[in-house]
């Protein structure tokens, strides 16, 4: 098992209602600041405040129910509809910032380890799939069913999403040199 695929096997493990998925993990990791998550000299991403220590003693079955009970308690009938419909690899993106650890690639800060490499071209190629249409009813469903007010939101919400998908382009070209 390569090091990405145990980070991502532990945030899963330890966190399933926040990490239902890789794509989940990928987002935290890569674009959240201030998770505690920073690149070492081997690029590769490591948790320096040391929350997730080893990988638990509990199989991903034994957790998926506890998730399911929690999300319909939380979801209405439209939003189980919606979330049904673009499958579990949907999640709000975080913002772009020069303190992403993507961008810190951008910036010849650091160079990902061959399985790290992969994780990201696999996310900026998924990213990069969306349309700014496609995004835009995924968040219109996100807010629908968490009963959030979307206007403003939004609009902000599509930005970002263009400013993140340009610099994914800006990353896989990077990444294939």
């Amino acid at each position: 098992m390569t090091h990405y695929e145990k980070t991502i096997l532990k945030m899963m493990m330890y966190y399933p209602t926040i990490f239902p998925t890789e794509f989940h993990c990928q987002n935290h990791l890569f674009l959240v600041i201030g998770t505690g998550y920073e690149w070492n000299k081997k690029g590769q991403l490591v948790d320096t405040l040391g929350v997730i220590k080893k990988i638990p003693d509990r199989s991903r079955k034994s957790v998926l129910p506890n998730i399911d009970k929690d999300t319909n308690k939380v979801l209405s009938s439209a939003g189980r509809m919606f979330f049904n419909s673009i499958g579990d690899n949907f999640t709000h993106l975080y913002y772009w910032s020069q303190y992403s650890r993507l961008d810190y690639i951008l910036q010849d800060k650091v160079i990902p380890a061959k399985d790290w490499k992969t994780a990201i071209e696999w996310f900026c190629y998924k990213i990069n799939h969306w349309s700014v249409d496609d995004y835009k009813r995924m968040m219109i469903g996100h807010y629908i069913c968490y009963g959030l007010v979307y206007n403003n939101e939004i609009k902000r919400d599509l930005n970002e999403f263009k400013i993140i998908k340009k610099n994914c382009e800006k990353l896989l070209k990077k990444l294939e040199k």
